[in-house]
């Protein structure tokens, strides 16, 4: 897959949370966005640390179905702020006042 590394982790930190919320979600899969964030962005990345984050904390709560439906819902809201950008030219006040 071509493009930006951040932007794939994130579609596939998408594809995570949507399967984890619907009790989709093989373990496996987990393990693999694991990987592929840590591989593809640098160690600071926010997007990265969310990932970290969520996957050990999945293990946590891998056996509780309300906990995993939270850290769902969770790991969703995060990637949803997280992918919205401000805009380049937000210091403009002839614009943004």
């Amino acid at each position: 897959m071509r493009g930006d590394p951040e932007t794939r982790v994130q579609f596939a930190t998408l594809v995570v949370a949507l399967q984890a919320r619907f009790e989709q979600l093989p373990e496996e899969d987990v393990e693999q966005l694991h990987a592929f964030a840590c591989n593809a962005l640098p160690e600071a990345n926010p997007t990265r640390r969310m990932v970290e984050d969520f996957a050990a904390r999945w293990q946590e709560v891998r056996r509780n179905p309300d906990e995993r439906a939270k850290l769902a819902r969770e790991l969703h809201n995060q990637l949803i702020r997280c992918s919205h950008r401000p805009p380049p030219d937000m210091e403009r006040r002839d614009i943004y006042g």
